[in-house]
């Protein structure tokens, strides 16, 4: 499933494996200016969110990611209702 946010620039792909097995990915449009005046467009991914359960406490967590190039940060982790 997907989702369009046309104010922030944004496309939203929702997947999901079950329960507390599901994964969010926004990319967000960039689009720039060159110094002829040409427009330069590109999708990047820039946030991740995934669901995982541990199962020895019986708890779900989301997981939130910042992507920025190659590079992945955690930047939230919570317990989630699943």
């Amino acid at each position: 499933m997907a989702g369009i946010d046309y104010k922030n620039k944004e496309i939203t792909i929702h997947g999901s494996n079950g329960a507390c097995a599901e994964t969010e990915d926004i990319y967000s449009l960039i689009v720039k200016k060159d110094i002829y005046d040409n427009f330069e467009r590109k999708i990047v991914l820039n946030i991740m969110i995934k669901h995982e359960r541990d199962d020895a406490k019986g708890i779900c967590y989301e997981l939130k990611y910042k992507v920025i190039g190659q590079s992945v940060k955690l930047i939230s982790k919570k317990e989630s209702s699943y």
